[in-house]
């Protein structure tokens, strides 16, 4: 807009005006870009935690019998690679948010466009 204009901007004076315009909107650009990297490292630490929780857990679970001993260290480790296969066919979800929330972010970008379509 600004280019398409430069001649009048210039001729009224407008410089200021439309500098503190631009720079709203490159703040708004700024705010919108920090708010995705703060999702982003939020549901990396969220999916990274939950993926070392699948691995430990077994191993806590079992760890007191072997130390017991009732059962021998191939226990525990038949018991966290059973566990980590299960909950690793169930955690579809958490292991695909990602992949999923841009699926998401697709068809709502593909609604506004028919909507802005059928509007016209």
């Amino acid at each position: 807009r600004i280019r398409e204009n430069a001649e009048s901007i210039a001729f009224f004076a407008g410089e200021r005006m439309e500098g503190q315009q631009v720079r709203q909107r490159f703040e708004r650009v700024i705010a919108n870009a920090k708010e995705i990297i703060g999702t982003q490292r939020n549901l990396d630490f969220f999916t990274t935690t939950y993926s070392y929780f699948t691995w430990i857990l077994p191993i806590v679970v079992v760890a007191p019998a072997y130390f017991r001993g009732e059962v021998e260290i191939g226990v525990v480790q038949q018991a966290a690679a059973a566990f980590a296969h299960v909950l690793d066919d169930l955690s579809i979800i958490i292991n695909q948010f990602e992949s999923l929330s841009e699926f998401s972010a697709s068809i709502d970008r593909l609604y506004g466009f028919v909507c802005a379509i059928r509007n016209a």
